[in-house]
C-alpha cells in the first residue's frame, strides 16, 4: 500500500462535475493503522478525548485546559459564536470572508457590521477566499475575538494570531485537521482560547462530539512529519503550477494562499469543477480553485487556455 493515498478523482457527485477544484481539501491522506484499535471498546464505549487534547495542548505551548475539540472546526467556530452572540447583539466580520460564518452568525440573530468596533471580531487568518492577512486587532476593542485559522498550517507560526491569547482571555483561535493533515472526512478541529472562556464554551458543547476512530485518526497523523512535508511539497508545486499559468495566460488572480488561488474565470471549464464566487459583492465571474494533484493542475491550465481561445471566436 502506498503511504500517501491519491485519490484525486473520488468526488460527491451532489457538488461536483469532473475534477474538484471546490472544497480546499488535501489530495492526499495519511494511512492511518486502524488495525491497532480496539474495536470493542470503541463501539460500547463513550470516546476519550483527554489524550488528543494533551498532544494538541502540547504542540501549540499551552494548557490542556486551553483545548477545546469540534467535528470540525467549524463546530468549534460554531460554539464560539452561538456562546458570544444573541438577539440585538454586533459581529465585526470582513466584506470578502468565510461565507457560513455570516450563516452561523445570523441564526443567533446578531446584527452583522463591517467597520464598527464592539461587539464580536470574527476574522479568518489567512482569509479565504481573498488570501490575504487581516489586520490584527486589539482585543480590548472587543466583547470577544474569534479567529478562524483553517489555512495557518500552510505558513510559519508567526502568521498565526495565537500570541494575543498571551496578554488577552476574550480570543479563541480555530484550527482543523481537514486541510494540510488530510482529515476532512473524519471531522476534527480543535479550538485554543484561555481557561477561563474553555471552560464556558465546554458548557455549552457536546462532551462526546468526536468519534473514537476519528480520535485515533487525528492521533495518528499529528506527529507525521514526513506526512505533513510530504503535503506541503506537492500543493506548493501544484499551487505553483496553476498561479504561473493563470498568470502567463493574463488572467487576474487575487493573492494565492495555503491550497487554493481565487481568480477572475467563470465556473465553465470542462472538466472541472470551481467554487463560484457570485454571492459575493462585486465577485460576479470570479471563482476560488483549489489544488489537486500537479498533473490535475497542469490539465486544468491546458483547459483554461482551451476555454480562453474559445472566448475570443
Amino acid at each position: 500500500m502506498n503511504r500517501f493515498l491519491e485519490d484525486t478523482y473520488a468526488l460527491n457527485p451532489s457538488d461536483c462535475d469532473g475534477i474538484n477544484l471546490m472544497r480546499n481539501e488535501n489530495f492526499i491522506s495519511p494511512e492511518i493503522d486502524f488495525s491497532k484499535v480496539d474495536l470493542k471498546k470503541c463501539l460500547s464505549s463513550y470516546p476519550d478525548k483527554r489524550i488528543l487534547i494533551k498532544k494538541i495542548a502540547e504542540k501549540e505551548g499551552v494548557d490542556p485546559d486551553q483545548i477545546i475539540l469540534g467535528a470540525g472546526s467549524s463546530a468549534v467556530l460554531d460554539v464560539g459564536i452561538r456562546a458570544s452572540l444573541c438577539v440585538g447583539k454586533i459581529a465585526h466580520i470582513d466584506n470578502h470572508t468565510y461565507k457560513p460564518i455570516e450563516q452561523l452568525v445570523q441564526r443567533t440573530g446578531a446584527y452583522i457590521t463591517r467597520s464598527v468596533a464592539g461587539g464580536v471580531r470574527i476574522i479568518v487568518n489567512p482569509n479565504n477566499p481573498t488570501g490575504t492577512f487581516p489586520e490584527i486587532p486589539n482585543p480590548s476593542d472587543y466583547d470577544f475575538v474569534i479567529v478562524d485559522e483553517a489555512y495557518i498550517d500552510y505558513y510559519r507560526e508567526e502568521k498565526s494570531m495565537k500570541f494575543l491569547l498571551r496578554e488577552h482571555e476574550n480570543i479563541l483561535i480555530t484550527r482543523t485537521f481537514s486541510k494540510l493533515y488530510g482529515l476532512a472526512g473524519m471531522r476534527i478541529g480543535y479550538g485554543i482560547t484561555s481557561k477561563k472562556y474553555a471552560e464556558y464554551l465546554k458548557k455549552v458543547s457536546d462532551p462526546y462530539n468526536i468519534p473514537s476512530f476519528t480520535l485515533h485518526a487525528a492521533m495518528s497523523v499529528i506527529d507525521n512529519k514526513e506526512f505533513l512535508e510530504r503535503s506541503l511539497e506537492l500543493n506548493q508545486k501544484s499551487l505553483q503550477i496553476t498561479v504561473d499559468g493563470l498568470k502567463k495566460l493574463g488572467v487576474e488572480i487575487m493573492t494565492p494562499c495555503a491550497n487554493f488561488v481565487t481568480a477572475k474565470l467563470p465556473n465553465l471549464i470542462p472538466g472541472f469543477s470551481m467554487r463560484d464566487l457570485e454571492f459575493y459583492s462585486g465577485l460576479k465571474g470570479w471563482s476560488r480553485i483549489s489544488t489537486q494533484g500537479p498533473l490535475d493542475m497542469e490539465k486544468f491550465i491546458t483547459e483554461v487556455e482551451k476555454y480562453l481561445e474559445n472566448k475570443k471566436c
